[in-house]
């Protein structure tokens, strides 16, 4: 599966969700998606793993402890913002020991396969 198809069923799953977003061809297309990724993320830069997951309800953080090391987490809290509103304030996020990686592709695919 290549970027463009992943793009398409993104599109295709939208609109699915638009018409019915309980339709369970929306999560059975986010599956296919998620899964394909995971075990096959050395063929997709970072940043388009990141902003695939986005687009099927994740908020993934990136993190580094100036000590060299990232951490992938999507576990956390923050204010509620709606609309066009950005978040102005703290953000939690948790991290476990074991997320720490020495890039920021390794704690990605931690955080893909241990999530």
């Amino acid at each position: 599966m290549t970027k463009e198809d992943i793009k398409n069923l993104l599109v295709e799953r939208q609109g699915l969700y638009d018409i019915n977003e309980e339709d369970k061809r929306v999560d059975e297309i986010g599956d296919i998606i998620l899964k394909y990724i995971t075990f096959n993320s050395d063929e997709f830069e970072v940043d388009f793993i990141i902003e695939t997951w986005t687009h099927l309800g994740y908020a993934l953080n990136v993190m580094y402890d100036d000590n060299g090391l990232f951490a992938v987490s999507g576990d956390g809290f923050q204010p509620v913002v709606t609309g066009d509103e950005r978040i102005e304030g703290a953000i939690t996020t948790i991290v476990a020991k074991e997320q720490w990686k020495p890039t920021i592709r390794e704690a990605l695919i931690y955080y893909l396969l241990n999530d």
